[in-house]
């Protein structure tokens, strides 16, 4: 369900920047076909692995040379959920999208063994929706003077300071890198159902010392590059 023209910018971009890491925050796929919401117009699983498979091919291309972490969504994780136990192996995704196994690939739990950490940054598809409980998973889950990133809500932000009222805050940060979702199909199966408005298409990009963590100042720099937003 990927935007093919926000897909194809996300492409030159990367070709671009070439960062030293790759990282997807998850929802690659959108498994669909097992949802509770399932309506019918479901792609196919098979459809939606070669669709992802041709996509993980063209990122492997553009940046040979960087490190690639798939940090799986809550939408990859319907197929591994315990109702489906005794198929979820047949169907695990890093076992039929070959290209993923030059990536390294994070099951979707809520704890700091299931992120993805360099140096001062956390990276994690997130769990939360609501500010407060989107600022207590950057502190559960992140570190002080660390950046977390989350995408769980598809809204692009800009990296925050974690304001606890208008006068005091803390030294955690957050932002969210968006998504890439196709906006017209979306707003057949999601849209119709909420107001979306905010969703956008986005992507962060930084640097962050991976020497230092714990060292009491903040050693990294994020910037959100936005293309559009779902009402543009």
């Amino acid at each position: 369900m990927h935007d093919k023209e926000s897909w194809a910018w996300l492409i030159e971009t990367i070709e671009e920047r070439q960062p030293s890491i790759l990282i997807n925050l998850g929802d690659y796929g959108d498994n669909a076909c097992v949802s509770s919401w399932r309506n019918g117009e479901e792609q196919p699983l098979i459809d939606e692995y070669r669709s992802i498979e041709e996509g993980t091919t063209e990122l492997n291309d553009v940046s040979p040379k960087s490190k690639k972490v798939l940090m799986l969504g809550n939408h990859d994780e319907r197929i591994l959920r315990p109702e489906f136990a005794k198929l979820s192996d047949c169907l695990d995704i890093k076992k039929h999208v070959r290209p993923l196994r030059k990536w390294k690939v994070i099951e979707y739990q809520e704890d700091r063994g299931h992120t993805y950490t360099f140096g001062q940054i956390t990276c994690c598809h997130g769990f939360s929706v609501q500010l407060s409980t989107i600022k207590r998973e950057a502190v559960d889950l992140g570190v002080p003077y660390g950046l977390y990133i989350h995408a769980h809500t598809h809204k692009p932000e800009v990296p925050r300071k974690i304001m606890l009222t208008i006068s005091t805050s803390i030294p955690w940060w957050y932002a969210n890198v968006g998504c890439l979702i196709d906006f017209a199909k979306a707003k057949k199966q999601y849209m119709k159902k909420k107001n979306d408005s905010h969703w956008g298409h986005a992507l962060i990009y930084g640097w962050a010392s991976t020497k230092r963590r714990h060292d009491g100042q903040r050693n990294w720099e994020a910037e959100l590059i936005k293309r559009k937003m779902a009402w543009d």
